[in-house]
């Protein structure tokens, strides 16, 4: 493994460890985390959806 994949694993490992603990530890109820937790969901995958249609949009007029 070169440096850049360590790197990259690690961080998502990290990242993974302290979203779950902060799962864990939140002080709101199970059923309000969840919701905050869907709601940031949708909202990023909404974002998602818009940028990549902006950017399938932009590949398709460059094609042409």
């Amino acid at each position: 493994m070169n440096t850049a994949t360590k790197f990259l694993f690690g961080f998502l490992a990290g990242t993974l460890t302290g979203v779950s603990l902060g799962l864990l530890l939140a002080p709101e109820k199970g059923s309000e985390t969840r919701k905050a937790l869907r709601d940031r969901f949708d909202k990023c995958s909404e974002k998602g959806k818009e940028i990549y249609e902006k950017y399938k949009t932009k590949a398709a007029k460059d094609s042409e």
